[in-house]
């Protein structure tokens, strides 16, 4: 996210200032508090919430294919070098 540049995008049209790897941190602090409750009081959430996804997928769906081309790749170089001539 911060080499694409998304995260970038998150800060300027989301008002997005941090991420976390846990998500259930961040649920329980959204969830058992009033403290956040003013900053969030402009975002769109269901468009937040498509976008994420939308995204997510993506990236998920990139890593995956990225991951059997590389598959691909090291079986056919260890097909071949195991070939006699």
């Amino acid at each position: 996210m911060l080499a694409s540049g998304t995260f970038k995008r998150y800060i300027d049209e989301f008002s997005i200032t941090g991420l976390t790897s846990n998500p259930t941190i961040f649920d329980h602090a959204i969830a058992r508090s009033y403290s956040y409750d003013e900053a969030m009081a402009g975002v769109d959430v269901d468009e937040l919430a498509a976008i994420l996804q939308r995204e997510g997928a993506a990236s998920f769906s990139a890593s995956w294919n990225n991951l059997m081309n590389s598959i691909a790749a090291k079986s056919a170089a260890l097909g071949q070098s195991g070939k006699r001539a």
